[in-house]
């Protein structure tokens, strides 16, 4: 498990590759040749120690167990979409000279990418128990960044952040109080959520993480437990929604 910041570096190689006339922004200024946009996924930070139920499921958040790239236009248009279920090799072309918006999703299953950015607002991510947190492996993430190719190369970085929140713990108990913990788990928690919308509200909640046995014994100890669950954008006036 990792805890430290995840990021993913969109290096864009602009490779000119004759002139593709399909799909061409009308609006945009004229501009030999396509680029083509190499892909590369990496990670950063250190491991956890402690990890949780959903954690035990995790073995690393690199590489993805798959990806979905979509590259809207500047009249937000879907241009380009792909899905691979390996982070390597991955890459897309597009025109030089005009702007793109990329939008990535990783370890979060395959997405059909919607006709118009705008729909991205309605994208949303489930989960039918809380093992599907970490059925890929890894933890699901996304991430966003603007491309406007205009030199033979280039380089844009794109922070990927985790679609999940960490919830860590400690217990320290009073001096001479004595108390056992039997159990530590999230209730309530959603089972679905909008990556590309601030402040979206989960359809459905459930049963969430749990401290396993060796995390009671580190949390008895002194040491923190971290759980994880998809954020939750609910403001205090939602009414939560029983599963």
């Amino acid at each position: 498990m990792k805890t430290g910041g995840i990021f993913a570096a969109f290096c864009a190689v602009l490779l000119c590759a004759g002139c593709v006339q399909e799909l061409r922004n009308p609006d945009s200024e004229a501009v030999s040749g396509t680029s083509r946009v190499d892909i590369v996924l990496h990670e950063g930070g250190g491991a956890a120690q402690v990890k949780s139920a959903v954690g035990d499921g995790i073995v690393s958040d690199e590489p993805a167990s798959d990806i979905n790239i979509m590259v809207y236009d500047s009249n937000g248009r879907l241009f380009r979409s792909l899905y691979s279920k390996t982070a390597s090799d991955l890459s897309v072309e597009v025109f030089a000279g005009d702007a793109y918006e990329i939008f990535a999703f990783a370890n979060a299953g395959r997405f059909t990418a919607p006709v118009e950015m705008s729909g991205l607002q309605d994208l949303r991510y489930e989960i039918r128990s809380i093992a599907g947190l970490s059925a890929s492996g890894a933890l699901p993430m996304c991430g966003r960044v603007s491309l406007a190719p205009s030199a033979p190369q280039e380089k844009i970085l794109v922070t990927m952040k985790r679609m999940v929140s960490e919830i860590v713990l400690n217990f320290t108990p009073d001096p001479g109080l004595e108390v056992e913990l039997v159990s530590v788990e999230c209730v309530n928690v959603p089972m679905d959520m909008t990556p590309c919308r601030e402040g979206s509200v989960p359809e459905l909640r459930g049963d969430g993480d749990y401290a396993t046995g060796d995390d009671m014994q580190c949390l008895m100890s002194g040491e923190n437990v971290r759980l994880y669950m998809l954020e939750d954008a609910s403001s205090d006036n939602d009414t939560p929604v029983s599963a």
